[in-house]
């Protein structure tokens, strides 16, 4: 059975800046605006939320019912900009949150809040990503930073480059591929499981299960 999409959430743009240039990738970005959408979880089974470029923080809360993005777009010209946008929608028993470039060279800085009791999926290209408090956790991230705490089940990570910092997880923490970058993790009540990892040093402390890293 195919899923089609339900329960579309309402997007909002408002027009940016221009004039203001900020160096953004080592290209400028003269024009930005924001960007909002939310929807309703009901009793959607998992979260997914597929970003491009731009920093990326996702915090989970208790007795929230929805699913609220708000963030900043930026882009070199105002036709750009007009592309880059921001969705949420229920589909079959997701909910998608999705950054829209069309091909251009514009980014979203993106903040989420969701229920903190449903499982959360992310694709993220390049940033900064942060994310606190969520009930399980699968990434897939292109570069930059990672720094997640607080995830009552488990985490996967499939990483390109970038430090992985992770800390108070319930469950098992598995990297399943990082291209490089160091990786931290503390606090884990589960196993820590590094099944690949290209440079970069791999520590770990307190954790409660199994070890099984490239440097054990």
């Amino acid at each position: 059975m195919k899923w089609m999409p339900a329960v579309v959430a309402v997007v909002f743009g408002v027009a940016g800046s221009s004039g203001c240039v900020m160096s953004v990738g080592g290209w400028s970005c003269d024009e930005t605006a924001s960007r909002s959408a939310e929807v309703s979880v009901g009793d959607a089974t998992r979260i997914r939320v597929r970003a491009r470029a731009g920093s990326l923080r996702i915090d989970g809360r208790s007795g929230r019912t929805d699913v609220r993005a708000t963030g900043t777009a930026c882009a070199a010209t105002t036709e750009d900009l007009a592309r880059v946008e921001l969705t949420a929608e229920r589909v079959g028993t997701d909910i998608v949150v999705e950054v829209h470039t069309d091909g251009t060279n514009g980014r979203l800085d993106l903040e989420l809040e969701i229920p903190d009791t449903v499982q959360l999926e992310v694709e993220d290209s390049s940033g900064s990503l942060r994310i606190y408090d969520v009930a399980a956790l699968d990434l897939r991230d292109g570069s930059g930073s990672i720094d997640i705490e607080g995830v009552a089940g488990d985490v996967r990570v499939n990483d390109g480059s970038g430090s992985i910092d992770i800390a108070a997880v319930r469950g098992s923490v598995i990297v399943e591929d990082d291209g490089s970058g160091g990786i931290e993790v503390d606090d884990i009540q589960g196993d820590f499981i590094v099944k690949r990892d290209g440079s970069g040093d791999v520590r770990h402390s307190r954790v409660a299960g199994r070890v099984d890293t490239p440097s054990d």
